[in-house]
């Protein structure tokens, strides 16, 4: 049966363009679309986290914390650790940690706005 099911698992990752192991996400994963998305089996990601296309989570050992926005075309390279609450904008290549409630963006990923608890609502930094 361990055989069968590796079979299964390869032949839906070619037909879907995920390549998504099993024990990796925390309960309520979100796949916005159906295209190529690649998370190293190294890596563990938190409950509530969203996931678009062409996303590229590489390098074995990163962490993301619970409620995790992934843009379109997100690139992690490096093992890191990222927050609870955090926003990675389209086309970010993730290179350094990212503490919670953050949002960030640009090539390689900076801070641009941090989320405010006290008045609700994002901050420029």
């Amino acid at each position: 049966m361990k055989y069968w099911h590796y079979y299964i698992h390869k032949k839906l990752s070619y037909k879907l363009g995920f390549t998504i192991y099993a024990n990796q996400f925390g309960p309520g994963l979100y796949i916005g679309h159906y295209g190529t998305i690649v998370v190293n089996k190294e890596c563990r990601i938190g409950a509530n986290c969203t996931i678009h296309v062409c996303v590229n989570i590489g390098m074995g050992g990163s962490i993301i914390g619970d409620n995790c926005y992934i843009s379109p075309g997100v690139k992690i390279v490096k093992p890191v650790r990222i927050g609870n609450n955090v926003v990675i904008g389209a086309n970010a290549v993730v290179n350094k940690d990212i503490p919670d409630n953050c949002m960030v963006a640009g090539l390689p990923a900076k801070v641009i706005k941090k989320f405010n608890p006290n008045t609700q609502k994002w901050e420029k930094v």
